[in-house]
């Protein structure tokens, strides 16, 4: 947990560690510690703030993502404004859960985000490879490689969107198919939201072959095509 509040972080901790069970939390007071601490505790998760002090938690998960595009985190903040929101999950991170809440709805999030990304991870083969015109994608290894020898990392829910479009290639996917396998337990306006803001990132990436399209079926879903 990354929290500038030490009295919200032993709260949480003692509830996690003691009440709940079934946790081990490291804690850090601002982004600078927390980007430490997870360099050496690996955490399954991480919970963090935005507004902190020294480093906030946009900056911290930035420079996470950098190098690990697939680490589960969550922001936990009071910031309302759906900017905020939004640009949380441009940064890249996996939920946000609104402030004040209790530890057991902490957990609860906690537990369907993981209990998402393992059965994410376990679609039926997990060494499905796909080939999107020039590109082809390792659903494994959340990559896309180009004949050129090109290697691009995707994200854990980049690479879940594109497996599940990939799996209907020129069929159209229903909208609120992804968001309740992807986000049950997010508000649908945001996680609707969130939605347009990966297939954005995803046909910037693919746009180097002008033979790929994601197109938005308004009212029903999305459908990936590959001209011959």
């Amino acid at each position: 947990m990354v929290e500038d509040d030490a009295t919200l972080r032993y709260m949480i901790r003692n509830s996690l560690e003691v009440v709940i069970g079934g946790y081990e939390m490291a804690e850090a007071a601002n982004g600078a510690e927390g980007l430490e601490l997870w360099k050496t505790f690996r955490p399954d998760i991480i919970v963090a703030d935005v507004e902190m002090p020294v480093m906030d938690g946009y900056e911290m998960v930035a420079k996470i993502r950098e190098t690990d595009r697939l680490q589960p985190i969550v922001f936990a903040s009071g910031m309302e404004d759906p900017s905020h929101v939004m640009r949380g999950y441009e940064v890249d991170v996996n939920n946000y859960i609104k402030k004040p809440y209790l530890p057991e709805e902490l957990d609860a999030h906690v537990r369907a985000l993981l209990r998402n990304i393992n059965l994410g991870g376990r679609m039926e083969n997990n060494t499905e490879t796909y080939p999107i015109g020039r590109w082809k994608f390792n659903a494994e290894k959340a990559s896309l490689s180009d004949t050129e020898g090109k290697n691009v990392s995707l994200t854990l829910l980049e690479s879940q969107i594109l497996r599940l479009l990939c799996r209907s290639m020129g069929e159209t996917v229903g909208r609120d198919t992804i968001l309740e396998t992807l986000w049950p337990d997010v508000d649908y306006f945001y996680a609707s939201r969130r939605l347009d803001v990966f297939i954005t990132k995803l046909r910037k990436l693919l746009s180097a072959d002008p033979a790929i399209t994601i197109s938005t079926i308004r009212g029903v879903g999305l459908r990936l095509d590959v001209e011959n």
